[in-house]
């Protein structure tokens, strides 16, 4: 049997705060405070509601500084199981974030252990694939909550 989800759980689960870096902590607990921030700023539409569960919409506005305005609105959004990623969408989703800490070789390398993770007899390859040594400074920043919102 495959035992992959077993080693994966047990090595999150062993992990405590004293294994993690400070920055990391600390970034954590900024991305909650933001996230909790966007929630609260976020109003409720009605029809929107009325739709849940078999829609998931999602409207933005912006207006820009000249006062032009653009909306953008889906049921469905990116990876939802009516709106699904393909294989080339996971991949280019998580090349760029891959690559702020990887080498191109090792990204290649972590994408063809993970399209063949059923093939794999442990995980000690794909977590030695994975190690990029020590990260850059900002990272856990970079990657955790995007360039656009680093400034505060």
């Amino acid at each position: 049997m495959d035992r992959t989800m077993e080693q994966l759980s047990t090595y999150a689960c062993g992990l405590t705060y004293e294994d993690l870096p400070t920055e990391v902590v600390h970034q954590v607990k900024r991305t909650l405070i933001d996230t909790l921030g966007c929630a609260m700023g976020a109003f409720e539409d009605k029809t929107f509601t009325q739709r849940f569960p078999q829609e998931y919409n999602s409207r933005m506005e912006v207006t820009t500084v000249s006062g032009q305005r653009f909306t953008a609105q889906t049921a469905y959004p990116k990876g939802h199981r009516h709106n699904p990623f393909s294989d080339t969408d996971i991949e280019a989703k998580s090349r760029p974030l891959a690559g702020e800490v990887l080498t191109e070789q090792q990204c290649r390398t972590v994408l063809e252990l993970l399209w063949s993770l059923e093939r794999l007899p442990d995980l000690p390859a794909l977590f030695d694939a994975l190690d990029a040594g020590d990260p850059p400074p900002n990272w856990v920043l970079r990657t955790a909550i995007g360039p656009a919102s680093m400034a505060g």
